[in-house]
């Protein structure tokens, strides 16, 4: 049994809180009346109307005695302590500074108990000294944080953080790729599950994005099929080496949106090396940084304009044809994927309670 400490946040109070975080166990006197006011949840349980079994003890309480509410285990008796002396007016007794760790701690609490109006002008002070952290490494509690407390920009920036971050592993948990932290904790599941849903359609989206005929820019018939066939190939040994594609066991890894394209960068010598093979044979050089460039007489061939270069203007020689290579497409409409990536909008995500 943690040590009991006694505090008095109305000295005259009608009833004491019983509040354990595990570690300390505090007694909080206080105003019922006051709590029904700040909070939907204790007016439920202690409102006047109420059929709960904490307001029929409440009123059979020996007036001797104050009637002790024992409520489940917070994170914090700290932080009720501050929510408590707040909502009492204690102003002298509530700081007018607090680190990010106590802000998720308040949070926590407003949400469990719906207390969020009833403090809101200390949290919108508290939150101020807070907020420039909300999208850095290690602070993506701020997501839970924004939607308590009903922060639209800061939610739906980070929201979008964490959707372009996250990733899954093989035993199906999401967590952020940098840093390791699982994203559930204290997001609500219909956010979490929002995020969710959104990294799946972009991971499928992904994969059919690579492997969209035709890769070749050819038209070359003798060209063509061999040349797709070696760059198809190369792209499945590199999803399977990342292991980007479905297997029997395993599942899929999901990659971070933004990884995915630099995996490719970072393989395009495997990719350009495998290719290599079948098209220089007619002709070709293809270069290591991904760029061919036709080495015959286009007189007698049958060429496509590059794509990128419009359709009138063929595209010949070392210096343009480099964006002919089948990668410049394939990372730019990665890069397309990304771009189309939005936050979540926090009007679709109303409070718990």
């Amino acid at each position: 049994m943690p040590p009991t400490k006694e505090v008095h946040i109305y000295p005259d109070g009608d009833m004491i809180l019983e509040v354990t975080d595990g570690v300390e166990q505090r007694h909080f006197t206080v105003v019922s009346h006051i709590l029904c006011i700040a909070s939907p949840v204790f007016r439920a349980m202690l409102g006047r109307h109420s059929s709960f079994r904490e307001r029929r003890e409440f009123e059979m309480q020996d007036e001797s005695l104050l009637f002790v509410l024992e409520l489940p285990e917070e994170e914090s008796v700290e932080a009720m302590e501050i929510m408590l002396n707040a909502i009492h007016l204690q102003n002298d007794k509530v700081p007018t500074i607090i680190n990010f760790d106590k802000l998720v701690q308040i949070a926590v609490i407003c949400d469990k108990y719906d207390m969020s109006k009833a403090v809101h002008p200390q949290v919108s002070f508290w939150m101020q000294q807070n907020e420039r952290l909300a999208l850095l490494d290690n602070y993506e509690d701020w997501l839970f944080i924004s939607w308590v407390f009903r922060r639209s920009k800061t939610f739906e920036s980070l929201s979008k953080k964490m959707i372009l971050h996250i990733q899954g592993d093989d035993s199906g948990t999401w967590k952020l790729a940098t840093p390791t932290r699982n994203i559930q904790g204290h997001i609500p599941e219909s956010v979490a599950d929002s995020i969710l849903k959104i990294c799946e359609d972009c991971f499928q989206e992904r994969l059919r994005s690579p492997f969209m005929p035709p890769l070749c820019k050819f038209s070359n018939p003798a060209v063509r099929p061999a040349c797709d066939t070696m760059m198809l190939g190369a792209l499945v040994r590199l999803f399977h080496n990342n292991s980007l594609l479905p297997s029997q066991k395993m599942g899929i890894k999901n990659e971070p949106i933004l990884e995915l394209a630099s995996i490719i960068r970072e393989m395009e010598n495997l990719i350009t090396d495998v290719v290599r093979a079948t098209v220089e044979p007619y002709g070709c050089s293809f270069g290591s940084d991904g760029s061919t460039s036709p080495q015959y007489d286009t007189s007698e061939w049958d060429y496509n304009p590059c794509i990128y270069h419009g359709t009138e203007e063929d595209c010949f020689g070392p210096s343009t044809h480099k964006q002919c290579s089948f990668l410049i497409p394939l990372l730019d409409n990665l890069k397309k994927i990304e771009d189309g990536v939005s936050g979540l909008k926090l009007s679709e995500f109303p409070s718990r309670v």
